[in-house]
């Protein structure tokens, strides 16, 4: 959360900050939770033999209810992490996919409704907005409505990789290049995370043919082992960041620097 941290210290609008810190606090909370679940289902794995041990050692002895349990979840933690840890994985990017596309949603209707004068420009001049958005009496949400309407016509539901977020930010101003690491990353991240939503991780043809230098075939379960994860994970972060180093130019402040793992020198 240090960008955050650091772009807090620049008086950016509250709501536009809000933005940024609840994709920051969510993104570090997930990246949290995957390691902790390592450890978590480390210790699954040995509890078994440590249950023995205790058993040998003291007069209580574990009933063999509890002992069955205890195996047959060390056996179900010793195949994900054989697997490298797929479904934990999978979980969390679909977590991670969604936390971002909110952040993109709340961060452009934040601009709006901080800048106002905004609604005035090119972008929004064609777009036709229902009476009863125009009728709301709560500013914040009849600039939502409107930011939703403006969407429609971006055709970002269907686009793919970065370009999805980045006809959204264009509707104020903050789109702008990608580094080519994180770009790429933000394609694979988009369309593993959408093989395991609809087809349980299954690759199909579409798949295939939008990701085949990653070597699997139609009928294959995409493992997300951390090495696959990982890239993915820190280049949601990354792009985070390029967005708010974006927002900070447009403003006149200092942008901030934060490279995750295996991103060095792509900002």
């Amino acid at each position: 959360m240090e960008t955050v941290k650091r772009a807090e210290t620049q008086k950016i609008p509250s709501e536009v900050r809000e933005a940024f810190h609840t994709w920051n606090a969510y993104s570090e909370q997930a990246e949290s939770l995957v390691h902790l679940t390592y450890d978590g289902l480390r210790r699954v794995q040995i509890a078994p033999e440590i249950s023995k041990i205790l058993d040998d050692s003291l007069e209580s002895k574990t009933n063999s209810h509890q002992r069955k349990h205890e195996i047959e979840n060390a056996r179900r933690a010793e195949d994900e992490a054989r697997s490298g840890f797929p479904t934990l994985h999978a979980h969390s990017l679909l977590g991670l996919w969604g936390a971002f596309e909110s952040f993109i949603e709340d961060l452009v209707i934040a601009v709006l409704h901080t800048q106002p004068e905004l609604l005035d420009g090119h972008p929004f001049t064609k777009v036709r907005i229902p009476v009863s958005v125009v009728s709301m009496t709560d500013g914040r949400e009849r600039t939502a409505a409107i930011f939703y309407e403006a969407s429609k016509t971006t055709g970002a539901e269907l686009a793919l990789g970065t370009t999805k977020f980045e006809r959204q930010l264009k509707l104020v101003g903050l789109d702008g290049a990608v580094p080519p690491l994180v770009s790429e990353n933000i394609y694979k991240a988009q369309q593993i995370r959408n093989i395991w939503a609809h087809r349980g991780g299954k690759a199909d043809t579409r798949f295939i043919e939008r990701c085949p230098n990653l070597g699997f075939h139609a009928g294959d379960r995409v493992m997300l082992d951390y090495q696959t994860f990982s890239p993915l994970m820190h280049g949601l972060h990354m792009y985070g960041t390029v967005i708010l180093n974006r927002y900070l130019e447009s403003m006149g402040r200092e942008v901030v620097f934060a490279e995750c793992p295996g991103y060095k020198g792509s900002l």
